[in-house]
């Protein structure tokens, strides 16, 4: 009876390592995920902060885009007045010429 209980108690004993162990092992392995879930939320943040970084910097080159395309517009229009002004300046002249 002595030697039952003594394997009785030496296999709960062990049963109760064993668990330990586990219990161990589990709580070392949900640090190491949470650690990891915090790089992933600070990666995260990063990101957001980038895009919103990056969106902000499209959207003004976009703006100086149109802005440029206007000038060029404007200076187009402006070369175009002016050819003709010196095509009607040089025809005057080949009439007082001629």
């Amino acid at each position: 009876m002595k030697e039952l209980k003594a394997e009785v108690s030496h296999k709960m004993e062990t049963n109760l390592n064993n668990l330990r162990k586990d219990q161990k092992q589990i709580i070392t392995d949900e640090n190491r995920n949470m650690r990891q879930l915090d790089k992933i939320e600070h990666m995260q943040k990063a990101l957001a902060e980038d895009f919103t970084s990056v969106k902000a910097s499209l959207e003004a080159t976009d703006k100086l885009k149109q802005r440029a395309s206007q000038n060029f517009e404007a200076i187009d229009k402006e070369n175009i007045d002016d050819k003709k002004k010196l095509e009607s300046a040089i025809q005057a002249l080949e009439k007082t010429l001629n």
